[in-house]
């Protein structure tokens, strides 16, 4: 079977270009994830988007980075692009919407799979691995596993986990351990062990079963390894490139498709992404109310929400020792 080329997504301007460096980056080449990539032939863009303030730093960090790739092995085929945009007012918003278009495109142009990999998100060592190699069908695009942390005190877990194990490179189980000792507030009030939670609100609904196991129905997992087709470039185009709604309408259209795979065990695929404190002070805050054993309530609308509240999905967490 040809190996698509997989097109690593990296939106990253201001602080976010620093935060990609010691937060993102570090993941993605543990040993299981881009090398592991590279050393079996798979085909490798970078594609950076920033802003044009930022254009010399990320050039330089696409150019180095490229190289490092590069000499993992002699054959690799290791691409990177940089694109910006002018230095004119917009929101974030618009800026998100600018390069959301333009990855969406280039991945059709070039029939490649797109892998967002944003400056806040922490990719369990082998997740990577795991989900290319099981999505290696043009067409279909797969979610997997995510939780929300607060980011200084996961942090500082993440600095003892290095201390104590003298590793960088962290599993996809011990990952978990850090994320469920570190949830944002909105997620803590998804824990449906006591049946008074904010599940109807929060689209998950976690369950302790042991002391390294949990559940989790899920009812908007996340595209992680996408495949775009011309038919999504006109949904989006007559959505005026909403990215926001890449996570939950979206999801509905390729389940009606047979364009929807879900990886539902952390042990297959799991990440952490990071909130920070001035983020989680204004969102991710939900009321709670009685008799929600289960988030049966959240998105009946769409076909997704209804088929993910019939799924279990599991989180395996090990603890350090």
């Amino acid at each position: 079977m040809e190996k698509k080329t997989i097109r690593f997504c990296i939106w990253i301007w201001d602080r976010g270009v620093d935060d990609f460096v010691s937060f993102c980056l570090p993941s993605l080449m543990q040993p299981n994830n881009i090398p592991w990539l590279i050393q079996n032939g798979f085909p490798i863009s970078l594609d950076f988007f920033t802003l044009a303030h930022d254009r010399a730093r990320v050039e330089k960090l696409a150019s180095d980075l490229q190289l490092q790739l590069r000499a993992m092995a002699p054959e690799a085929q290791v691409a990177a692009t940089l694109s910006n945009l002018p230095e004119t007012k917009r929101t974030t918003y618009e800026i998100k919407v600018a390069f959301f278009e333009a990855i969406v495109r280039v991945a059709v142009d070039t029939q490649s799979y797109v892998l967002f990999t944003f400056a806040d998100m922490f990719f369990g060592d082998g997740s990577i691995r795991n989900i290319v190699v099981y999505g290696q069908k043009p067409g279909v695009t797969v979610s997997g596993l995510y939780l929300r942390v607060k980011q200084k005190p996961f942090m500082e877990l993440m600095a003892r986990h290095q201390a104590v194990t003298g590793s960088t490179t962290v599993s996809n189980a011990r990952l978990v351990d850090m994320c469920l000792d570190t949830l944002i507030d909105g997620m803590e009030a998804s824990i449906v062990d006591n049946d008074r939670n904010a599940s109807h609100l929060t689209s998950g609904a976690l369950r302790k079963i042991s002391d390294d196991l949990y559940t989790y129905s899920f009812h908007a997992p996340t595209p992680m390894l996408c495949w775009f087709t011309e038919s999504d470039v006109q949904f989006f185009s007559r959505l005026l490139w909403n990215c926001h709604l890449f996570d939950h309408i979206w999801p509905t259209m390729l389940i009606a498709q047979n364009r929807w795979r879900v990886m539902a065990s952390s042990d297959l695929f799991f990440l952490a992404e990071y909130n920070r404190e001035e983020i989680e002070a204004d969102h991710h805050v939900y009321a709670t109310k009685e008799g929600l054993l289960y988030n049966d309530d959240y998105d009946q609308e769409h076909l997704h929400g209804r088929i993910h509240q019939t799924m279990l999905m599991t989180l395996r967490r090990e603890r350090l020792a």
